[in-house]
């Protein structure tokens, strides 16, 4: 669920949009070197890393629900209907899953039974907590070059990320399953940002984004509405938007 807010949030405030899967694959590869601890950790098997990924999904749909009632107490002069509003990314729930075995397909990030191999280790609350002032800086350079109509939208979305963040780290804080089992998905710096590059565009990253815009607007976010033009307007536009560094 975060990972696709991560991805609509991109879109939604990036750059070049003909350009945005390799502006995505750019950002993960450097997101990812961040979050590089310099430690060493075991290559989880894929049977490892199927359950891992069950259980954190399982956390992060807790997390919003949980934190979805920002939208009614912060937002109820936006946002008219929260809970046909939220009907509108949860229908799009598939796009993580789409996403997800299209990378661990794509990737080989695990192997069949356990090995010795180590791999670097990635400080997911590092790379959480990066991602989302990547994106609050993105946010704020955009609303610099196209003004602060509709702010409030945007605004209530990355309260409701922080929240969903604030929560999963709560979550784990006696340690990740992947921490637990002694190991992580491998995930290469260059081959990751490929990867993601791809299969943005195999799962449709442009409609499925449109779809959650009209949708939230169809719910009664009127103010969405202008967010639904920039993405039109970006989808047919060879003008880049500047991206902050």
């Amino acid at each position: 669920m975060y990972f696709y807010a991560l991805c609509l949030a991109f879109l939604i405030l990036g750059g070049e949009t003909a350009k945005l899967p390799d502006q995505i694959a750019e950002h993960s590869e450097t997101l990812l070197k961040q979050a590089q601890t310099g430690k060493k950790i075991r290559e989880c098997t894929c049977d490892e890393q199927g359950e891992c990924i069950k259980e954190m999904k399982k956390q992060f749909e807790g997390c919003f629900d949980k934190c979805w009632p920002i939208v009614s107490k912060e937002g109820f002069k936006l946002v008219k209907n929260p809970e046909k509003t939220k009907e509108c990314f949860q229908n799009k729930r598939n796009f993580v899953d789409d996403m997800l075995d299209c990378m661990q397909n794509d990737l080989n990030t695990c192997v069949k039974e356990k090995e010795s191999k180590e791999i670097s280790y990635v400080d997911i609350g590092k790379f959480l907590e990066k991602g989302e002032k990547k994106l609050q800086d993105q946010a704020d350079l955009l609303f610099e070059t196209v003004g602060d109509e509709g702010k409030e939208v945007i605004d209530i979305a990355f309260k409701v990320g922080h929240c969903m963040r604030t929560c999963f780290v709560e979550k784990n804080a006696g340690g990740y399953c992947y921490d637990k089992k002694g190991c992580q998905p491998l995930l290469e710096t260059e081959e990751t940002g490929s990867s993601v590059k791809k299969c943005l565009k195999e799962v449709g990253w442009k409609k499925q984004a449109q779809d959650v815009c009209k949708c939230t607007v169809k719910a009664g976010v009127e103010e969405a509405d202008r967010w639904c033009a920039i993405i039109e307007t970006l989808a047919s536009s060879k003008n880049p938007v500047p991206t902050a560094d």
